[in-house]
């Protein structure tokens, strides 16, 4: 199946499309179809997804009305989230979903979103109401002039919300080891850690990425040609249902994709 081949769902679950495979390169698209793209990485979703994409739907069909796609990639949940997803697709005909049967992780489900995406922007939000859907419209009024579009926690007027103070300082942490290995991403924003955020197609066009944990927007930064970068507030909220992803293991990759990046930007 192409990359560029638009994603049909069918309820069987044998029916569903195949993920893209090999590289992590976005591919060139001369003409976008539509002006967003909006990727949504679930695992283990099932108790939040459909509430999740009913709301952005709602919120998507006032401020760009039949010209967006959510796409959703699912990491194959044993909660059946795709099952859900699908489920849903006669009742959100923007809905589209890749189900990943032989990968794993959060960027690289990302990334294997954009490749099928065929917007003008791309975009990523969390499905656990983490973050507020009602901000994509002030997103999307800030990407007429800007590159790259963060929702961030940490600029004036954002806030981590009721995060327990060990999420609060691991995030720190976090920031504090980014700016030592990679200070041209991590002092030109605020918030790099961010897992919402919009940014316009050819910044990362053809370029080729190798996701890494759960940290995407990092390495867009570093490799991609943002020139101008623009900031949304957002106080982060408490998730719905379901459990946290972040793990030790997370964090151990955080720390190899900072290595990475710094490895390539030095050579």
């Amino acid at each position: 199946m192409s990359a560029l081949q638009t994603i049909r769902i069918a309820a069987e679950p044998s029916a569903l499309p195949e993920c893209p495979r090999g590289k992590f390169v976005v591919p060139v698209l001369p003409n976008p179809v539509r002006k967003l793209s909006l990727v949504v990485p679930t695992y283990q979703e099932a108790e939040n997804i459909q509430d999740f994409l009913v709301e952005i739907c709602a919120v998507l069909d006032q401020a760009l009305p039949s010209q967006y796609a959510v796409i959703v990639v699912d990491d194959n949940s044993p909660d059946r989230t795709w099952m859900k997803v699908a489920q849903l697709m006669p009742r959100l005909p923007a809905l589209r979903m890749v189900r990943r049967t032989d990968e794993r992780g959060l960027a690289g489900a990302v990334m294997r979103g954009y490749q099928v995406a065929e917007g003008e922007i791309l975009g990523t939000i969390n499905a656990d109401f983490q973050h507020p859907p009602q901000l994509l419209r002030d997103m999307i009024e800030l990407s007429k002039n800007a590159d790259v579009v963060v929702a961030s926690r940490f600029c004036k007027g954002g806030g981590t919300g009721d995060w327990p103070q060990d999420r609060v300082m691991m995030s720190r942490v976090a920031c504090q080891a980014g700016r030592f290995m990679l200070p041209e991403v991590f002092n030109d924003v605020t918030d790099p850690l961010s897992g919402f955020y919009m940014f316009r197609r050819p910044v990362v066009e053809g370029i080729e990425f190798a996701p890494v944990g759960f940290k995407t927007l990092i390495e867009i930064l570093a490799k991609g040609r943002a020139n101008k970068i623009a900031e949304c507030p957002y106080r982060m909220r408490a998730r719905r249902h379901g459990v946290s992803k972040v793990t030790i293991e997370s964090s151990l990759a955080f720390l190899k994709q900072l290595r990475q990046l710094r490895i390539g930007n030095v050579s």
